[in-house]
C-alpha cells in the first residue's frame, strides 16, 4: 500500500477514515454571516488609495496608551486582551471611528473595557479627570 493511501487510513483500525462532515448549524451561521452588511470599520478589500509608508514619532500620550495596553494584558494582570481591545474599537459609531486617531480609539476601548469590568468606576474616572484639568489650569 502506498504512502498516500496509508495516510488516509485510521492508524488504530487501519480502516479508511470518513471525511469530516460540516455541521449544518455551522453552515447556516456562515451563510447568515455572509449576508450581513459590513460594519463601518471593516474596510478590507475596499478601494482606499495608497498607504503612506513613512516612519513617524509618537506623542508621549500615545506611548502611554500603548504601555497601558501592555500592562493591562500582561500574564500577571490579564485585565484585557486583544479581542477586548478590538471589540471596544469596533463598537464605536461610524462618526466617532472616522474622527478618532488610532490611539484615541485604543484609549476609548481601554476605558470602556475597564468600566465594564469594574476595574474603575465612572465616578473615579470623572474625579481623576477633574483633578488633572484643575492642575493643568494652575
Amino acid at each position: 500500500m502506498g504512502k498516500a493511501k496509508r495516510k488516509k487510513m485510521d492508524k488504530t483500525t487501519r480502516k479508511k477514515s470518513k471525511p469530516a462532515r460540516r455541521r449544518p448549524a455551522r453552515a447556516k451561521a456562515l451563510r447568515a454571516e455572509a449576508k450581513r452588511p459590513r460594519s463601518h470599520h471593516d474596510m478590507g478589500g475596499l478601494p482606499a488609495g495608497k498607504v503612506k509608508k513613512q516612519e513617524h514619532g509618537y506623542a508621549l500620550w500615545e506611548k502611554r496608551v500603548d504601555a497601558m495596553m501592555v500592562l493591562l494584558s500582561d500574564k500577571k494582570r490579564r485585565l484585557m486582551n486583544t479581542d477586548m481591545l478590538r471589540r471596544g474599537i469596533e463598537s464605536l459609531p461610524p462618526d466617532a471611528y472616522d474622527r478618532m486617531s488610532y490611539y484615541e480609539r485604543w484609549i476609548h476601548s481601554i476605558t470602556t473595557m475597564m468600566l465594564e469590568r469594574g476595574v474603575v468606576t465612572r465616578g473615579e474616572l470623572d474625579a481623576r479627570i477633574a483633578r488633572l484639568r484643575k492642575a493643568a489650569t494652575r
